[in-house]
């Protein structure tokens, strides 16, 4: 799992989602189409189970995660969050836990981030990434 707190440059963002595959052919695009799709999740509301499932091998639903998460402007996300289906989900689980805990006892909140498990529908998923 990887941590890339804000600040680090939403262009950086685009770019990295032109490089996977977008349908866009510019930066600006994808910024515009970002902004639009751009959402986040509070992770005291975020469960293990929800966490660990497994994407849709056939693609092409919403995960059971993408009704926990919210509308967001970029400004918002304290960070983006991905993690591997093939590492095993407690260790990264645990990296997580910790991660917020810190969050919370710094900061007074709780993190509100891009989850991958949350915030991408399997049906649009070149629009998400």
């Amino acid at each position: 799992a990887w941590v890339l707190n804000r600040g680090e440059g939403v262009s950086a963002a685009a770019g990295v989602a032109m490089i996977l595959g977008a349908r866009t052919t510019s930066t600006e695009d994808t910024i515009r189409l970002a902004t639009r799709r751009m959402r986040g999740v509070r992770l005291n509301k975020l469960t293990y189970q929800i966490f660990s499932q497994q994407p849709s091998p056939a693609g092409g639903r919403i995960p059971p995660g993408y009704s926990i998460s919210e509308p967001a402007l970029a400004g918002q996300l304290d960070a983006f969050v991905s993690h591997s289906s093939h590492d095993p989900p407690a260790a990264q689980w645990a990296l997580l836990q910790a991660w917020r805990a810190q969050f919370v006892a710094q900061r007074g909140r709780e993190p509100f981030v891009w989850l991958d498990v949350c915030c991408i529908e399997e049906i649009r998923v070149d629009d998400d990434l």
